[in-house]
Order: C-alpha cells, then structure tokens, then sequence
C-alpha cells in the first residue's frame, strides 16, 4: 500500500486549478498513493475524481469544521504519513498539518517552518504552477512539470456536449486593472459578431454586474449571468471559444479544452499560461514580459489597448489616467498599437 498523504489546496479559482493540475500528475504517475485533498467547497463539483484517478475530497467551509473533519479521518484510519500545502497561506494551515498526525509536513517555503520543516529550495518562479510543482517534486524528484490544465471529467463533458454554438466573453476579473471598460467591451463584441456571424455571443457576469453590459451591443449578444460554477460549467458547454481577460475563469475554460484567446494586461502570459494549452494569448508587444507592480491602477489601459489592437482600432488610448509609473508612458506610439501573439517556450526542465 502507498503512502497516505494529506494535500493542501486553499486559493482563488485560477491559482487552485493550476495547482490540482500537479496534484493530478503526480498521482497519474503514482497510483499508489492514498491522496486526500482539502479544497474549498464551491470547487468540489469541478475536481471530482475520474477513471485512472483516485482521491478523496474534504470541502473546506471553514477553519473550524475543516480541522474537524481531518481529526475524524485521522481518528478513523490513523495518521497519514505526509501532510503537503501545494497552495494556500494562514496560520491555520500549521493546525491543519497537527491534526493529520503526519510525520511529514511540507510546505511551499520556509514561511512556516516551525510547522512545515520540509519545504523547496529557493529558486525563481517562471510560471504559476512552479511552487505546487516543486512542493510535489519532495514526493517525486523528476515529475515533470505539468504542461497543460486538464479537468478530466469536464473535458470530456464538453467534449461530448451537442450544444457548442456560442461564443464566450469574460469581460471581468478580481482586479479594476484587469478589466474591460465598456467600451472596449462593445468593441471587442461588434468584432466577434462579425467572426463569428449567427453564433451567440455570452457576455460571461456575475450578479449585479449587468448593469455593465453595453446598451449598444450587437443583436447576437447577450448577458450571461451566472450564480455558481455549475451554473458557469452548464454555460461553457455550450461555447465553441472563449475570449476574455487573465481571470480563473480562463483557467476552468482552458481545464475544460476550450480554445481561447486571453487578453492581458498588467501580467505575464508566460508565467499563467500552461505551453500545451489550446489558446492565443496576446499583449502589447511593448510590454513583452515585463510585470507591472501598479496595483492602484484602475483605467486597464493596457488591456483595453491590447483589446482594440485586435479589432483593429488604430488611434491609441490616451494615458492620462494611469499612474505615474505606469511602463506604457515609456512606450512610443507603435509599441502601443501592435500586440504580441505570446509563444511560451520554457523547456519545462526548470
């Protein structure tokens, strides 16, 4: 019998799904281990175990209740043998690790020591899935890294579905940096009507956020309000493509194998795209791969920039309203009308 390990996902919907993305390799590649996962409730129905993949879930609710259902399982089957944070931060993680009895406790770094005293060498991180991936390499040193996001039962789901007619927009994310303004919204909406001429186009929103749909928009379009991620999967198996903003939303399209184009702005493509992934991610060409630190910026110039060059909108957005340090007022005119079509060509020996 393999090791029983106790692992740790505890993020925002993006970070958790690149994170699951090693989980899953590891144990594809180890069929022998007794893995449980701890991850947050709402994200059970995206993360059921399939064929060749065996684990057990813990919803994560609360710190209490959590730490409860971890004693019983203890108290039930014994210690495990490991407990592995392949994401997640708070002092509470430390409790979490007590109560699985585990012998071994590893976490991302050296924050937690005192509680985790295993943890990865330093080293620079290239790409989103680098700290979950170099948590799992203490349990298997040559995992490779994983190259693509893959939900197995949703993919197939989507794969089989007879209903991929529309086309998805996610205009939004957690971050005012990282948004379409309204206007760029209807710009990128007017370009995809004409792309993809009859196919509906979801305008992908969260409760209260319709009031962000653009009056003016083309008659295929449509506000897609969704209230849960089952609500949200039942809409994506009805999409052909998926266009929008760096968001976890992306990152549940592209676990599902839809083709997607990701707009970005102030972050990296390299660093959140996976290389196997089928999609295009684009960004200003002046801003290669550089990372931007404004976190007060609120006018996503940089964004909706990107967004008009693809609808080939020529005259460049003015950039009064970003901040001071703002990299594009470094740029000359043409590095703010061209987009790069991002490549990722990381060896993925690193």
């Amino acid at each position: 019998m393999g090791q029983r390990i106790l692992f740790v996902i505890r993020g925002k919907l993006g970070d958790s799904l690149v994170a699951f993305s090693v989980l899953r390799e590891l144990l594809l590649r180890h069929p022998e281990i007794d893995a449980t996962l701890i991850v947050r409730r709402n994200y059970l129905p995206l993360l059921a175990p399939v064929a060749g993949l065996s684990y057990a879930l813990i919803p994560y609710r609360g710190r209490v209740q959590c730490w409860w259902e971890v004693f019983k399982r203890r108290w039930r089957h014994g210690p495990w043998d490991a407990c592995a944070v392949l994401w997640g931060t708070g002092n509470n993680l430390a409790r979490l690790a007590q109560a699985s009895g585990a012998r071994r406790r590893v976490y991302l770094d050296d924050r937690y020591k005192s509680a985790f005293p295993e943890f990865p060498e330093r080293a620079p991180l290239m790409r989103q899935v680098d700290p979950a991936w170099r948590v799992a390499r203490m349990f298997d040193p040559g995992l490779p890294k994983p190259e693509k996001l893959v939900l197995d039962d949703l993919a197939q789901r989507w794969r089989e579905s007879k209903t991929k007619c529309a086309i998805g927009i996610c205009p939004l994310s957690d971050e005012k940096r990282r948004n379409m303004s309204p206007d760029t919204l209807r710009q990128l909406l007017e370009k995809l009507a004409q792309e993809h001429p009859g196919s509906p186009l979801y305008v992908l929103l969260n409760p209260g956020e319709q009031v962000l749909f653009p009056r003016d928009a083309p008659l295929s379009a449509q506000p897609r309000v969704f209230h849960t991620l089952d609500d949200l999967v039942n809409i994506y198996l009805e999409l052909q493509a998926w266009y929008g903003t760096d968001t976890g939303l992306y990152h549940l399209a592209a676990g599902m194998g839809i083709p997607c184009i990701e707009f970005f702005g102030p972050t990296q493509p390299s660093s959140n795209v996976m290389p196997a992934q089928d999609n295009r991610p684009m960004r200003l060409a002046g801003l290669v791969e550089m990372h931007c630190e404004e976190k007060t910026c609120t006018s996503a110039v940089c964004l909706n920039q990107a967004i008009r060059n693809y609808c080939g909108m020529a005259a460049p957005l003015a950039l009064d309203a970003t901040p001071v340090g703002c990299p594009l007022r470094a740029l000359d005119e043409a590095q703010l009308t061209v987009n790069t079509l991002h490549e990722n060509s990381d060896s993925q020996t690193r």
